[in-house]
Formats: structure tokens, sequence, C-alpha cells
């Protein structure tokens, strides 16, 4: 245990209470007191804080499955990032060690797609915010540049007024963070074009290109659309031919996921864009279940992740 120990960007003794305690994961708080902010700006704090039985809540493009969703299931989307990059299961110390890596200093830009109310973005640099007021991590200069993608038009609302109330948040322990948002249609070339047009341009200069595809199994396995996305993907990867580049998938844990969709993904890759790999040598998502607390009432739930990265040549 030391061995391994010894060997993570971060350690697991390391990790603030304030991110894992007890074995039950928490917010940041950096996140939730964005995520509290714009809820109430919403009027929807107190229908978040009482909660919903209604299981199957993916989101989608339009304004009530919008806020729906961020009502309800944003704390469980944030949790499967957070988790992700801090790994208190040893299995996921490959994914942690390079996000953790990536976002230590320097310009980096990052690709969100699709990026809903921005969970992603908000979750990577709220930890990173709390790991580095801890002293956990240095303070050194950062700069992030954020492109997010969604078909939703009122995700990008909601997700710009997140990216607001947490940039004055993370630039006191060192992180200036700039976004873009657009909306995207992920089944067309020309949107996806646009989408990468504008990342490029709005990422002169960056030492790393970071993309992250989280919580897309909704729509892309239910629907069937992995087909028409496909070669959207191709393209995105495609242009990053001649840069340091990475990309990490983020899903839900479920048995219909690691069945029908996660296998798709990995076959995909094998036969269409070999220039990405898996640094671990897995052919498969790495898998974890945890517990985690709702920030809002305090509930404490069993969430799980699926997660794989993968390496440009």
């Amino acid at each position: 245990m030391r061995g391994e120990r010894s060997v993570r960007v971060l350690p697991l003794e390391l990790i603030p209470d304030e991110l894992w305690s007890a074995e039950v994961l928490r917010t940041p708080t950096l996140a939730v007191q964005c995520y509290k902010k714009v809820l109430a700006l919403e009027g929807l704090l107190d229908e978040a804080r009482k909660g919903t039985d209604k299981k199957s809540i993916h989101g989608g493009c339009s304004q009530a499955e919008t806020l729906e969703h961020f009502t309800f299931r944003f704390s469980a989307s944030v949790g499967r990032v957070e988790f992700a990059v801090l790994a208190p299961d040893s299995a996921l110390t490959i994914v942690s060690d390079a996000l953790l890596s990536s976002l230590a200093d320097g310009y980096v830009t990052f690709l969100d797609i699709p990026c809903g109310t921005g969970a992603s973005a908000v979750t990577l640099l709220s930890t990173l915010g709390v790991l580095r007021a801890t002293a956990v991590l240095p303070k050194l200069p950062l700069t992030v540049t954020v492109v997010g993608g969604d078909c939703s038009r009122k995700a990008l609302d909601v997700y710009g007024s997140m990216m607001q109330q947490l940039k004055p948040l993370v630039a006191g322990v060192g992180i200036d963070v700039n976004w873009e948002l657009l909306e995207w249609d992920a089944t067309r070339g020309d949107s996806t074009a646009n989408l990468i047009d504008q990342w490029f341009a709005e990422s002169s200069g960056a030492g790393e290109y970071v993309v992250c595809l989280a919580n897309f199994s909704g729509a892309l396995a239910d629907a069937g659309a992995f087909v028409e996305f496909s070669p959207s993907l191709e393209q995105i990867l495609g242009r990053l031919h001649d840069k340091k580049a990475t990309l990490t998938w983020i899903e839900p844990r479920s048995s219909k996921i690691k069945k029908k969709f996660l296998p798709k993904i990995i076959e995909f890759f094998k036969e269409r864009i070999s220039w990405f790999f898996s640094p671990s040598g897995s052919s498969r998502f790495i898998s974890a279940t945890y517990q985690i607390e709702d920030p809002l009432n305090g509930r404490v739930f069993e969430s799980g992740v699926e997660v794989q990265r993968f390496l440009r040549k």
C-alpha cells in the first residue's frame, strides 16, 4: 500500500475530508455554492432539496428536460467526475493521475461534450480549487479554456451562469478560467466542424488538449444514436492529430450501459480511431461504486461510474 500511495499524484491520505470522508464522497464546497446560487436564480432550490423518486432522468434538448436534470441529477453527475479525479478506488489512479497532471499548471484547453449544465468543468475546477486551497496541490499559475457544446440552449445558459459564479472563486487559488459555449448537433458533421474550429480559435497556444465526454449514454444508447454520432467523434479526434491530446470518457454505472453501450465505444476506437489508445492497456471501462452525500439535503445514496481514458499515440 505504501508503494502504491507514493506514486500517486494525489496520495489517498491527503484527500481532504471536505471531498472524501468516512468512505462517503462529498461535493466540493465551491461547486455547492455555485449550484445553490443558480438553482435559486431559476426558482428551483426548494424543489431540488426535496428530491424526486423518478428514476429515468437523462436530460435532453428541451428546456424542461434540461432543468429537470439540473435540479435532480446534477449532483450525481458531479460525483462521477469527482470520484474519477480523486480516485479513492485505486483502480482509477491512472485516470486521476492523468487529469491532475494535465491541470497542474500552464495552459490547458478542455472540450466538454455534451456539456449539459456544466457538471464536468465545474467539478474539475472546484475539486482543483479545494486541493489547492488546502495546500494538497501547489497554486501554480493555471489557465483553463473550456469550450462546451450541447443541443440545449437552456443548458448552455445555465452552464454560463455556473461558470460566472465559479470564476472568481478559483481565481484566488491561481486558476484563470475562460469559456465559450456553443449549440452543437452531435450527429451533424458541419456542426461538429464548427465546434472544433471555435475550440481551436479559443485555444491558441494551449499546451494540452483535453476532451471530456461525459453522461452521453442516455442519448447514444437509449436512442440508438451512436452510429450517427461516431463520424463526429472520428472528426474531433482526427483534428487532434498533431496535438498533445487525451480523451476521458465518463458514464454512469449500470448493467445496461456496461453490456450494450461501452463495448461499442471500445470496438469503435479499435476499428476507426487507432491513433488513440488506452494507456492502461485495458479493453474495458474501469468501473467503481461509492456512496455520495446529496449536498442539498444530506442524504447519502449509492452511485457508480464507468471511466476510460484514451491517449493520442
